[in-house]
């Protein structure tokens, strides 16, 4: 998988989506798109580093990776549900990484019922409309196709389609939210239809060429060094 759509995904200067389908036939909890992910969510989390310590970077970075909560099928992770632990997961880590959000609406959050998906898409969508319209917020997700089932696919459906419609929003006075899904095989969801298949989809061929992989060292060359161009812009945006 060359990282050409990544790059360019990386490179847009409004919010955009990307769905990158790995096109395997069966995988395991983690793939190569897991990697990716992996990478670029690394990548992102020290360009948060970067800059003076007494002023916040104007990069969030949001990731989740579904394999690696596989559990809650038998009961564990506090008996959260697969789509409910994304968003939930999402929401803490933006409260976490930006501390200037209005009380009242935090105070709101704890009157929400964890498992309502509308309640939480809708509250995340209205953190979003608090952040300063400089912030970049990068939102990762590996692995939705693990969650794909009779049971969980409502919640998948409303997770997906609020996700999205995130990122249709004017970008005059929003922040910039880019949202990256990552599935080894192939998301196949209602809410995925929105998606431009020309710009905004990814289908990694199921052969690839010797050499169109990424390693480490492609890597860097590659979306690493985009990464690092949006820390430089980061700290520079007044």
């Amino acid at each position: 998988m060359q990282s050409t759509a990544l790059q360019l995904w990386l490179q847009e200067t409004t919010s955009s989506a990307l769905l990158v389908n790995g096109g395997a036939h069966s995988s395991g909890l983690r793939s190569p798109m897991s990697f990716v992910s992996a990478k670029l969510a690394n990548s992102l989390r020290e360009a948060r580093k970067q800059g003076p310590a007494n002023i916040d970077s104007n990069i969030i970075d949001l990731h989740f990776f579904c394999g690696e909560h596989s559990n809650w099928r038998d009961g564990e992770e506090d008996d959260m549900p697969g789509p409910a632990s994304v968003i939930n997961s999402l929401l803490a880590q933006l409260l976490t990484q930006y501390k200037h959000f209005d009380v009242a609406s935090i105070k709101h959050l704890k009157k929400l019922e964890w498992h309502d998906l509308k309640a939480m898409g809708n509250i995340l969508g209205k953190l979003l409309t608090q952040l300063p319209s400089r912030m970049m917020v990068f939102c990762i997700i590996d692995g939705l196709s693990f969650y794909d089932d009779d049971d969980m696919v409502e919640d998948l459906e409303k997770l997906v389609k609020k996700l999205i419609n995130l990122t249709r929003r004017g970008s005059d006075e929003n922040c910039m939210f880019k949202l990256l899904l990552t599935v080894p095989t192939r998301l196949r969801l209602d809410a995925v239809g929105s998606l431009d298949e020309e710009g905004e989809v990814l289908d990694v061929p199921e052969i690839i060429d010797r050499g169109g992989g990424f390693n480490d060292m492609q890597w860097d060359l590659g979306a690493g060094q985009d990464v690092a161009e949006l820390a430089g812009l980061a700290i520079d945006v007044d």
